[in-house]
């Protein structure tokens, strides 16, 4: 186990806590503050699946490279199937490929992950299960709206 420092520590607590509770939750914080070390931590003590970014971009290897977002849609209904605790690191990544390049993007479906996203979210609100996300930006709005959020502060 890694030890975390206080911010980190008093987020993870915070995370625990909602992860107890809620169906969707997000770890938000500004790029190397420690969310990754955070999920490590939930995945080494409550389970579950930690789904990272090789494992989204090796399941969209086999598919349409316009089918970003099904691609992420069937990576995690295949690991809610699977279990009660699913981890995706750096939704945020994959957020920004998809629609987080401006205005006049040339991508065709920019903002269909949000209709993946809203679909995802109202399932796992149906069950049992919970869904953790690490985000470094904008929380998207499906999850925004549905979610516990734990924000890594400033460190001191």
């Amino acid at each position: 186990m890694q030890e975390l420092c206080p911010a980190q520590k008093t987020a993870y607590e915070h995370l625990l806590k909602s992860v107890s509770v809620g169906n969707v939750c997000v770890v938000w914080s500004h790029v190397g503050m420690g969310r990754t070390t955070i999920l490590k931590e939930l995945h080494r003590e409550k389970g579950g699946e930690l789904l990272t970014l090789k494992d989204y971009i090796d399941d969209l290897r086999m598919q349409n490279p316009l089918q970003m977002e099904e691609a992420l849609e069937q990576m995690l209904m295949r690991s809610i199937n699977r279990n009660d605790l699913v981890i995706l690191d750096d939704l945020s990544l994959i957020y920004d490929v998809i629609c987080g390049c401006g205005f006049m993007s040339p991508y065709p479906r920019a903002k269909y992950i949000e209709a993946i996203l809203t679909s995802i979210a109202a399932k796992i609100c149906e069950t049992e299960k919970c869904v953790v996300f690490s985000i470094d930006g904008v929380i998207p709005k499906p999850l925004d709206s549905r979610c516990f959020n734990s924000s890594i502060k400033k460190y001191d």
